[in-house]
């Protein structure tokens, strides 16, 4: 048991399945986007119980079990960051640029216009990511 770790983690956006005013209701939000908000559970019988309240993409959860695990790798390698890394960046991202960052959703429409610099710097990290991750798969870099 001691050597086990139990990852729990929703892996596709089912809430359409379900009663939708329910799930807006409880989600307190009508945003398509802001409804996949889903838990990230880690847990090993030796771990100390602790709630951490970060913003996380899926493609952080290897680099963070990677480093919780003690297994080498290089951070270079992939899109994602560990989320207990300094560089972590808590925002996630969609394929419209669309993102959200705990306090900031951006779907296009810039409402603060004292934002406008974030919102174009984040942008260019999104793009960035999907640009690398693009040519990875494309290129069979792993290969």
């Amino acid at each position: 048991l001691e050597d086990t770790v139990l990852v729990l983690v929703a892996d596709h956006y089912a809430y359409g399945y379900g009663d939708q005013n329910y799930i807006k209701n409880y989600k307190n939000t009508t945003n398509e986007y802001l409804l996949q908000n889903v838990p990230f559970i880690i847990w090993n019988s030796t771990l100390e119980h602790k709630e951490i309240d970060t913003i996380m993409d899926t493609a952080d959860i290897l680099p963070t079990l990677l480093n919780m695990l003690g297994i080498t790798y290089n951070p270079n390698y992939y899109i994602g960051t560990d989320v207990f890394s300094d560089n972590h960046e808590e925002f996630v991202y969609f394929s419209s640029d669309s993102f959200y960052d705990g306090e900031t959703f951006y779907d296009g429409n810039v409402i603060d216009s004292s934002k406008i610099n974030y919102i174009n710097e984040t942008i260019s990290k999104i793009r960035e990511k999907r640009d690398l991750n693009n040519k990875m798969i494309i290129s069979d870099y792993f290969k």
